[in-house]
């Protein structure tokens, strides 16, 4: 299989490390989970049943937990593929100078400036701003 998945195991370790809110029985027949990622994200899921007498907190938390665990999926997925989307497209250019010459640093220098003074617009003709830390430059100078 191939590395770039998101695998039953990662969402479990995360379903595993989260820590959670558990709201029983609003309208008396609904379970509200909010589960707090470890970086601080907040997922919600819920379950609810249509007759109150047949509500069932640990049924209750285990549909809302599949509901939060489905999110995750799409969660991961999406951040997978924007991770390995940013891979092949220039999201940053780091260059070593000691490794190419300080011509190589001097041209690279004088293409950044020309490159900040342009007018960059998106499909919509709105204004696109360069951003410096597209280019980290390593200084020869640096150990």
């Amino acid at each position: 299989m191939s590395k770039n998945t998101v695998t039953q195991e990662h969402i479990e370790e995360i379903i595993a490390i989260s820590s959670y809110e558990v709201f029983h029985r609003v309208h008396g027949k609904q379970c509200i989970v909010v589960a707090k990622l470890p970086n601080g994200f907040t997922v919600v899921g819920e379950s609810a049943c249509v007759d109150a007498n047949n509500y069932d907190e640990q049924i209750g938390f285990d549909l809302a937990v599949k509901h939060i665990k489905s999110r995750l999926w799409e969660l991961e997925g999406y951040a997978l593929q924007n991770k390995l989307s940013s891979n092949k497209t220039l999201s940053s250019v780091t260059v070593d100078v000691r490794a190419v010459g300080l011509d190589w640093f001097s041209l690279l220098a004088d293409f950044i400036d020309q490159v900040e003074k342009c007018d960059f617009k998106d499909k919509h003709g709105h204004d696109l701003k360069m951003n410096q830390s597209y280019f980290n430059l390593v200084s020869p100078f640096q150990s």
